[in-house]
């Protein structure tokens, strides 16, 4: 048989599916696993701005979402 993997699909690239990818990549080495991962990402629209947060958007208009569900910047309270 050949190499198993663990195959993981993200949809929706706005900030919250980069967060996801982020936080698989950050604990990525902590699992206790010889399988290799492969992670396919799932969106038709721009990477980083999705379908909802458009990048050319009028400027008051920053985020859709309150400040303190969100952030690409992890620390330790992040899990």
């Amino acid at each position: 048989m050949g190499e198993e993997r663990l195959k993981v699909a993200v949809v929706g690239m706005g900030p919250r599916g980069l967060s996801i990818l982020e936080r698989l990549c950050a604990n990525s080495t902590e699992c206790n696993t010889a399988k290799q991962v492969e992670i396919h990402l799932v969106d038709p629209y721009p990477l980083g701005a999705g379908k909802v947060w458009r990048t050319n958007q009028s400027k008051h208009l920053l985020m859709n979402t309150v400040a303190c569900q969100i952030t690409l910047f992890t620390d330790s309270s992040v899990e």
